[in-house]
């Protein structure tokens, strides 16, 4: 398949007119700087499920992602493919620090890729302070997003993990907030990101939907009615310190275990320190106690 190459426009016109200037790596430029940056890169695009760039190939350029999604893919040696992370508009493809890609890259949905040659790359990012800095943050941003993929994997069962994946296509929705998540990923990517298969994922965003946690209006459209039950399905600690908190109303006898919130989340149960006795002065009877049964 062909990739449409986009002729180099006048400097800075196609930096101007792109929605990724204001996010990510680019979103740190002021005009000039854009210019400047457009001075050096062009523009390809790629349909769905193209390669970007292939493992184990040369490093070439280093490319800003203006539009779409990239998959960074990893073959292993027996031909299976796992994505690891993808990668979102003003994010990095490609590997600056090395001679050739460990990963692959694809395109997830249509994508629109910045260019720019590797030499021109690390002298632009030499020029200035501010260059480099924008280059180091966006690194560091696109690592905390593969580790936040690894949390969403860690101890949770196929629907927790859809749950929990949702959640960050809504980042600004709070409390009992409605949202609709467009889900561009095809059904094969989101499973192969979550770890399960295309048919495992089905059943996931069904129990889910006969949970009334979300309603599928259509097979990439999800309706959220209460973002706060999706946290809860998402096993989102948070939640569930709220929904312990909930149990507090009632006021719990002195006899009782007068357990917190967080005592009964955690299972744990404080120490109850030992009564010291009233004295009795010498000659009196004991007062019988609330069962009217005298003391010893």
């Amino acid at each position: 398949m062909l990739n449409q190459i986009s002729p180099r426009p006048a400097a800075g016109d196609f930096c101007r007119a792109c929605s990724a200037k204001t996010c990510g790596f680019c979103g740190a430029f002021d005009r000039d700087t854009l210019a400047e940056f457009s001075s050096h890169a062009h523009r390809v695009h790629f349909r769905r499920d193209a390669e970007i760039a292939g493992q184990g190939e040369a490093s070439e350029q280093i490319g800003v992602i203006a539009s779409g999604l990239v998959r960074i893919v990893n073959v292993t040696e027996s031909g299976d493919e796992f994505i690891l992370q993808v990668l979102h508009r003003g994010q990095l493809v490609g590997a600056p620090l090395q001679a050739v890609s460990e990963f692959s890259y694809e395109a997830a949905t249509d994508t629109t890729i910045c260019w720019v040659p590797r030499g021109a790359w690390e002298a632009f990012l030499q020029d200035r302070p501010l260059h480099f800095q924008a280059y180091v943050a966006t690194m560091a941003s696109q690592m905390q997003d593969l580790q936040r993929g690894v949390v969403r994997l860690r101890g949770r069962d196929t629907a927790q993990r859809v749950a929990f994946w949702l959640l960050e296509q809504a980042p600004n929705a709070h409390g009992g907030d409605r949202a609709r998540i467009r889900i561009a990923l095809s059904r094969r990517d989101l499973a192969s990101l979550l770890d399960m298969t295309a048919e495992t994922l089905c059943r996931a965003l069904h129990r889910l939907h006969k949970r009334h946690v979300l309603r599928l209006v259509s097979p990439d459209l999800v309706e959220i009615d209460d973002l706060a039950k999706l946290r809860r399905a998402a096993k989102c600690q948070e939640e569930a310190v709220s929904a312990a908190l909930a149990q507090t109303d009632t006021p719990t006898p002195r006899t009782q275990w007068n357990a917190t919130a967080a005592d009964r989340l955690n299972g744990t149960k404080p120490v109850e320190m030992p009564k010291r006795p009233a004295a009795r002065r010498p000659g009196t009877k004991a007062a019988p106690d609330r069962a009217g049964v005298r003391s010893a």
